[in-house]
């Protein structure tokens, strides 16, 4: 969406509160009507500001809250630059052009998904956009981007807190990034972390876009609410028909539930892990494969291995966010190329 005149990537709404603006990944409308809080709507993931760079930038962020933890990664085009952490008080980025003229005519020639001129803040935690400069001359040297500046294609990623990454330590760290960088594709990560529900209002909004690449990774979280087989089955088929429908011939990864605590059997929180849930599911989500055009199942044991889990057992650590990425970058070429 466009917010005085920054392209704000994925996101679909901005609150106006006293002092704080509020990025939402969700409309009021859809967080409205889902079985939670709607809560993981300001809990971001591959959500970017992003402008063209003229000059002189100055833009002021905050956390919502003082507990939040929260941090960006700025990008010039493809290229990573800098990491801040972002306090409750707030920090003041000051940008300017990095790259002479002539170095940026060159860089586009070499195949980038995105323009060097273009500045993409990457945001993790929960971030308020205070301020910015569009009218300050010494400070406000920034133009909208065009479509141009961003790659063709779109890649729609939706699980848990595995696909939004919540244990991840940067925020470029989770597996729909890294994915999006190995196919070229612009990244739409809505992982919801503790939800996950597959409920009607978030079926209407995944599927009110179009995508050219959609991975699903469902759903560890209604298992831990005890939801039955069928009912997941159920929903997860709405989803399916729903995306397949909007998308007709974009290729799908129907990912199973990935390898965690559940299938060694351990205790965790005064539960003895039951791995025929966990079975029982992945094999409702295997059975829709071939009701889809171009779906294909990954078995989600077979794209983290355990070392690459973080402590919890149940969420990748930073290794495991690489492995899952390159495991379902592999699957994706011997499946749709």
């Amino acid at each position: 969406m466009i917010y005085r005149n920054l392209w704000l990537h994925n996101i679909n709404e901005v609150e106006e509160t006293e002092g704080k603006h509020i990025l939402h990944r969700f409309p009021r409308m859809v967080r409205e009507n889902l079985e939670s809080d709607g809560k993981t709507s300001t809990d971001y993931a591959a959500v970017e500001i992003r402008f063209v760079i003229q000059g002189k930038v100055r833009i002021k962020l905050s956390t919502v809250s003082p507990e939040d933890i929260s941090q960006v990664i700025i990008f010039y085009g493809e290229n990573q630059y800098v990491a801040h952490p972002v306090p409750y008080q707030g920090i003041t980025l000051e940008l300017d052009l990095i790259y002479s003229k002539d170095f940026r005519e060159k860089i586009p020639a070499r195949g980038y998904r995105f323009s060097p001129d273009l500045v993409r803040i990457q945001l993790f935690g929960h971030i308020s956009l205070d301020e910015v400069s569009p009218d300050n001359p010494d400070f406000g040297n920034y133009t909208l981007p065009d479509a141009a500046a961003f790659p063709a294609k779109k890649y729609l990623a939706y699980g848990t807190s595995i696909t939004q990454s919540k244990l991840a330590l940067l925020p470029d760290l989770n597996y729909p990034s890294i994915l999006g960088r190995l196919t070229g594709y612009d990244v739409y990560n809505y992982g919801m972390s503790g939800r996950c529900y597959l409920e009607d209002a978030i079926i209407d909004f995944l599927s009110a876009e179009p995508y050219d690449f959609i991975t699903l990774c469902l759903s560890v979280n209604m298992i831990a609410r005890g939801d039955s087989t069928e009912k997941f089955k159920q929903r997860a088929d709405k989803l399916l028909g729903a995306l397949r429908k909007k998308n007709p011939r974009s290729p799908m990864l129907l990912i199973g539930i990935p390898t965690n605590w559940r299938d060694l059997g351990m205790t965790k929180e005064g539960s003895l892990g039951d791995h025929t849930a966990c079975e029982a599911y992945r094999e409702a989500l295997q059975s829709l494969e071939g009701k889809y055009p171009l779906c294909s199942y990954v078995d989600g044991r077979n794209i983290v291995s355990y070392t690459n889990l973080t402590t919890d057992f149940t969420h990748p650590g930073d290794y495991g966010m690489i492995e899952i990425a390159y495991n379902l970058y592999e699957a994706f070429k011997k499946s749709f190329t």
